[in-house]
């Protein structure tokens, strides 16, 4: 007799998505690229995290005599973009397929819009509109803002980055090669 317990709906939707999108029918990888760079996706937000995380009290603690709304201000936007500004530096690291960090950032895009759109579904609206209101709000000010910014900061960046170092790479080929403009 098995232990093992029958996955619930959810646990079996969730591997049916991930196989669709990560998996071929015979169960090997579909595409290296999408797979790393979902992943990249998923260290970018945890470092976002981390992030705001260990600033949120360095930045209350020194701005405590400023106004509640520029204390708010500087704990969605200093976290976001130090975390925009570091996670494209693994550009740097990475030798082959620079894009991998651009495309994670369009993974936590389009993660990011899934995430804000169930939100909505989640929030207690019974209670009437402002209230709904406010609880989408606080899940925006805890979530959703500071990964605004860093999608912004660090996708302008990460493409940035990119384009500069996939130029730098084309120039030397044809210095090496020989060819001029």
């Amino acid at each position: 007799m098995s232990d093992r317990k029958t996955p619930s709906k959810l646990q079996r939707w969730i591997d049916h998505a991930c196989r669709v999108i990560f998996l071929t029918e015979e169960g090997r990888p579909k595409s290296a690229v999408l797979l790393y760079s979902f992943l990249f996706a998923l260290l970018f937000l945890l470092v976002t995290f981390g992030l705001y995380v260990v600033l949120i009290d360095v930045i209350e603690h020194a701005f405590s005599g400023a106004s509640p709304g520029v204390r708010n201000a500087l704990e969605i936007l200093v976290p976001g973009i130090l975390g925009g500004l570091v996670c494209p530096l693994l550009i740097l690291a990475i030798r082959e397929k620079k894009k991998l960090v651009v495309n994670a950032y369009v993974w936590l895009a389009v993660m990011f819009g899934m995430v804000a759109i169930l939100a909505v579904f989640y929030c207690d609206w019974s209670a009437g509109f402002r209230e709904g209101l406010f609880d989408y709000g606080a899940f925006m000010r805890i979530w959703g803002w500071p990964n605004v910014v860093t999608i912004l900061t660090g996708g302008w960046v990460s493409w940035f980055l990119y384009k500069s170092r996939s130029g730098m790479r084309k120039e030397d080929g044809e210095r090496l090669s020989g060819k001029r403009r």
